[in-house]
């Protein structure tokens, strides 16, 4: 199986899925399979800090950055765009990793909405001013 896996990943997954269908555990190829299940979990928690941060940004620069007040309208765009897509893929545990991972996702984007902006990092608040149902919903 390791040759399917390495060729033609496609495949492998059709085969691999066809396979647990049928109850026939001992030809499943559980090294690739266990890696890859790890490498999608990986993935989905990056994604999940990806949008929050993308939604702290744009948040930042609508409430902060008054003199672009023309940019606003753009901005609740990606807001309500970037929000769509978390709260599409949200369960009960992405929600707790977000609220403990949400300090760290707001420092980075503290860091770009002022290279945005051009203003510097201490006109943002310290902490994140926004709450989790901020992020998701606002």
């Amino acid at each position: 199986m390791n040759n399917d896996y390495n060729s033609d990943y496609v495949t492998w997954l059709e085969i691999q899925s066809e396979l647990l269908r049928k109850g026939d555990y001992d030809n499943v190829d559980l090294d690739h399979l266990i890696k890859h299940l790890e490498y999608l979990a990986r993935e989905e928690k990056e994604k999940l800090r990806y949008l929050a941060y993308k939604i702290i940004v744009n948040l930042l620069l609508i409430d902060y950055w008054k003199i672009q007040k023309q940019s606003i309208p753009y901005w609740l765009g990606e807001v309500d765009d970037y929000q769509f897509q978390l709260n599409e893929k949200l369960t009960v545990n992405h929600k707790i990793l977000l609220n403990i991972v949400v300090d760290e996702i707001y420092l980075m984007s503290k860091r770009t909405a002022s290279r945005i902006s051009g203003m510097e990092q201490e006109h943002f608040p310290q902490i994140c001013p926004y709450t989790l149902d901020d992020i998701l919903h606002k």
